[in-house]
Formats: structure tokens, C-alpha cells, sequence
């Protein structure tokens, strides 16, 4: 058990459910409080490395967006430069699929793993599953294999997940989230298989940094639904790009005048649509039907296999970023070919 504890790990505590006391409020915790209680929950973890405590937050994460992101990924960065092995996030579940995400694109340079946890029960209560997301991240942080060691993973339940192709399934079981197009990385159970076979996607080495320059981007984020198309639905004004849900196997209401209509205008406006879907399984490809064929030629950047939550948080990256390629290169970078425009 022993062997791996030369390695350092920094914990970032974020807040979320984790931390919450049993009554399911967010308690004020110090660094060494939450240690403490983890030494004594959680005292295997403390054989697999050198684990550094830090309050980094004590927020629900429904609370988090863009500028949290953005420091956290400087916190990270920094800690590399520390000389840390490995970072551990403890991370509300709500929106933990997106900080995952921007973590991703924000750290992408760095050379050390990232991974986030989390629980559906707060470590302070009987039969928490914090104990063993704890456990297993740190073990995960210290084992990984060498194609995954600059990586930002999620570490929850019986499964390990790349980071930018996850998302919240179970606000109740404890296997709370899923990869509903990439295969797990890893399962867990008495011990840690990895699936090395996997071919992870395309990482871009360059680090995105923020441009001050830019204005916050504001991106309305569409799900169709039928009949819910009315005029009302495309007045917000002043969008900077849409990340738009298709129904599952890619399709939209071509024949609806005022959709077509509206697509044409954010045309002209040159206002980027993602199109995404909510679908299982592999990509099926934009092209399987042939009425959309025209409609994502013209008019869609393809989603491929990202989920709805790391699109958003791409298409965010893609608009803010300091001296990015123009948007239909950098939209190609850690997804398939986009569509020729």
C-alpha cells in the first residue's frame, strides 16, 4: 500500500454536497478540519501519497460558472509548478461535468493529472459513498498509466471518465454519472482495470487563456422540443453563439419557416450554432438522414460525441480565447472534422 507514497497530491475542496453536514447545509471548514476528518474516514488513502489540503471554495457548485473556472485553472497550473504530482477536486455533482470540461481546454499544457470527486451523501453521514470516491481518486491519481497521466479525469462510483465527455445521470444512485458516447476509462471494483485499448481524442498542448479584451460571451443554449417553436423563442438579443439540441438522431424541423428563417439570420450574423444531441451510443453522423443534410452543411458545427455540458463550455472557450485560430479551426480541435461550410 505504500509503495506510491512519495508521490504529492494537492486537495482542492470546492464545497458541494462532500463537505455539507448531514442535515445537507454547507458547513465553513479549514483545510485542517477537512483533513482530520478524512484521516479518520478515510485513513487508506493516507498510505497511497502525500495528500496537501487546500479550501478552495465552500460553495454549492450551482453557484459556479465561467470566472470560477477561469481561477481555478490558474490554481491548478500554479500547482504544478509546486511540484505536485496530481490534483484531487472535490467537486459539487450539479455542475461538475462542466468544471470538468474547462478544466480540460484550460489546463491543457499541464503535465500532471487532474481528477474530480464528489459524493451523493456528505462524508459525515453513514454509508456516504464520499469515502470510497475519495479513496479511489487517490488511488486512481497514483496508478494512472502513462496515456492518461495529463489528462483531467472523473473519478465516481465504479468508473473512471474522461473529463470532457461526462455528464450527471442519478441524482440518487451512487454510480451518479455516465459517458454516454466514450467508454469508460476505467472500472472499479477490487481493483482498478483500465481499458488501455482506448484511443483518446486529439489533445491540443496549447493551454487556453482568456482574452481581457473580449466581452463575456452570451450563449443561449436551445433544446427543441415539438411545437416549441414560436417567435418569442429566438428574441433574446445580443447572442454571441447557441449550443442547439437536436432530437436524438440529429434531426431538427426543417420544414418550420420561422426555424429555417432564424438559422439564416444567425447566418448572416455569423453566430456559431453547435448541434448536439442527448443520444446513446456512437456517433451516428450528421448525414443519416437525408433532409439534414443541407441544413448541417450550412448552417451547424457538428457536436460529434461531446455531451450538451462540454460543448457549452467549448464553444465559451472558443469565444474568449487569447490568439485562438479563427472559430471553424479551433471548433475541429478535440472533435471530428466539422462540416465544410
Amino acid at each position: 500500500m505504500r509503495k506510491n507514497q512519495s508521490k504529492m497530491i494537492l486537495v482542492l475542496s470546492t464545497g458541494g454536497t462532500f463537505s455539507m453536514d448531514p442535515s445537507l447545509s454547507l458547513k465553513t471548514v479549514s483545510a485542517e478540519g477537512l483533513q482530520s476528518l478524512l484521516e479518520r474516514t478515510c485513513a487508506d488513502a493516507f498510505l497511497l501519497a502525500r495528500l496537501h489540503f487546500e479550501v478552495f471554495a465552500q460553495e454549492d457548485s450551482c453557484q459556479f460558472g465561467p470566472e470560477f473556472w477561469i481561477t481555478l485553472s490558474h490554481r491548478v497550473r500554479l500547482a504544478q509548478l509546486q511540484g505536485y504530482d496530481g490534483i484531487l477536486i472535490l467537486h459539487g455533482t450539479d455542475t461538475l461535468a462542466y468544471s470538468s470540461a474547462a478544466m480540460s481546454f484550460l489546463t491543457a499544457a499541464i503535465k500532471i493529472p487532474v481528477v474530480f470527486t464528489g459524493a451523493q451523501k456528505p462524508l459525515s453521514v453513514p454509508r456516504s459513498d464520499a469515502r470510497l470516491n475519495f479513496i479511489s481518486s487517490v488511488e486512481v491519481l497514483t496508478t494512472l498509466p502513462k496515456s492518461f497521466k495529463n489528462r483531467t479525469l472523473v473519478v465516481f462510483g465504479s468508473q473512471v471518465f474522461l473529463g470532457t465527455r461526462v455528464r450527471k445521470r442519478s441524482a440518487q444512485d451512487f454510480d451518479a454519472f455516465e459517458s454516454p458516447r466514450f467508454p469508460a476509462l476505467a472500472e472499479i471494483g477490487t481493483e482498478l482495470r483500465w481499458n488501455k485499448g482506448i484511443m483518446l481524442p486529439k489533445k491540443n498542448l496549447k493551454t487556453v487563456t482568456r482574452d481581457p479584451s473580449l466581452p463575456a460571451p452570451r450563449i443561449l443554449h436551445l433544446h427543441l422540443a415539438p411545437g416549441s417553436i414560436t417567435p418569442e423563442t429566438f428574441r433574446v438579443k445580443h447572442i454571441s453563439g447557441i449550443v442547439l439540441n437536436l432530437y436524438g438522431s440529429g434531426t431538427a424541423p426543417t420544414k418550420n419557416q420561422l426555424f429555417m428563417k432564424t438559422l439564416r439570420a444567425w447566418d448572416r450574423e455569423r453566430i456559431p450554432v453547435i448541434g448536439v444531441t442527448e443520444r446513446y451510443g456512437p456517433d451516428l453522423g450528421v448525414y443519416r438522414y437525408e433532409s439534414m443534410k443541407e441544413l448541417h452543411l450550412k448552417f451547424f458545427f457538428e457536436g460529434k460525441d461531446l455531451t450538451p455540458e462540454c460543448a457549452y463550455v467549448k464553444l465559451w472557450l472558443s469565444l474568449i480565447g487569447k490568439d485562438l485560430p479563427p472559430f471553424d479551426r479551433c471548433w475541429t480541435d478535440e472533435t471530428s472534422e466539422k462540416n465544410k461550410l
